[in-house]
């Protein structure tokens, strides 16, 4: 293994916990420690088996430091799933949520259902899933790593307009980064956004959504307990470049309830067709607000 001062090599995992440096960061370990802090931290020496590659990814590891220079969180390239079409017209970089990572069944459909559509995605995991941890990162852990996956984007996505996204916090910080950043995409993506935390529609998450110019396609359930596809609409006049797509009946996850006759399945389709027709008109400028058939 072999130290820098502020870098580490991507080989870099715990002994003890098997995880990478990216973990060890989390456990208040700084870029800079020295590898005795590190084994001291984690309990292990600091060196640790080689990653295990999975299907269908173009995998780096990801390494927690700090840009002084802009006193925010930098991660190394991260690992990115990559779902590829022939041609494609455009990528989508897919976020998962809070509880559940790339490999969930929502991302891994929703992401071969875009490719089926002509359009490539690439998903990736936040550093508390890789180190198997129920609580989220830190909202500067997750921003930086939303940045690198934008970059090895890319790489791995070109030629071809880039909308970032995702589900639920995934898609929150996905606009945060915009927002801060400012980054060349053709739009954003949020399936469910999270408006507020349910029963508290006084703490909202929306503050730095007006200044954003980018277009805007929110998919929102009428019953999600975290903005409702009403409070969303409420929104839209305060956003420049923003669109709609209310799933009737459905909640934070799009399950329906009180369309008789209506399959779940049918729900995916409607939404997955709404943020292609989103892609793909004109780089993201979609048609104005759209939904699913109330009952």
């Amino acid at each position: 293994m072999a130290w820098k001062r502020g870098l580490v090599t991507y080989d870099v995992l715990c002994a003890t916990c098997g995880v990478s440096r990216a973990t060890c960061y989390v456990r208040r370990v700084t870029c800079d420690v020295r590898r005795d802090v590190l084994r001291a931290t984690c309990g292990g020496s600091g060196r640790g088996p080689p990653r295990r590659s999975a299907p269908e990814v173009a995998r780096r590891r990801g390494v927690t430091g700090h840009d002084k220079c802009n006193n925010r969180r930098v991660v190394e390239p991260v690992a990115v799933t990559r779902y590829s079409c022939a041609r494609p017209t455009a990528a989508f970089v897919l976020a998962h949520g809070a509880g559940a990572g790339q490999s969930s069944p929502f991302i891994t459909r929703f992401a071969r259902g875009m490719v089926e559509r002509g359009i490539s995605v690439a998903t990736f995991d936040f550093p508390y899933i890789t180190a198997r941890r129920k609580a989220p990162d830190k909202a500067d852990v997750l921003e930086a790593c939303w940045r690198s996956a934008i970059e090895v984007a890319r790489t791995e996505l070109p030629g071809v307009p880039l909308f970032i996204g995702g589900k639920s916090m995934g898609g929150r910080i996905a606009s945060q980064v915009a927002a801060q950043d400012h980054p060349p995409i053709a739009g954003l993506v949020y399936l469910g956004y999270p408006l507020h935390p349910p029963g508290k529609p006084q703490q909202r998450r929306d503050a730095h959504l007006p200044a954003m110019p980018e277009p805007m396609l929110f998919v929102q359930g009428s019953r999600d307990a975290f903005g409702t596809a009403e409070e969303i609409e409420a929104l839209l006049p305060r956003l420049s470049r923003a669109y709609l797509f209310e799933v009737a009946g459905g909640d934070h996850s799009f399950k329906v309830t009180g369309r008789p006759g209506v399959k779940q399945d049918d729900v995916m389709v409607e939404i997955m067709d709404a943020v292609a027709r989103f892609m793909g008109t004109s780089g993201g400028r979609a048609e104005p607000r759209e939904s699913a058939p109330r009952p």
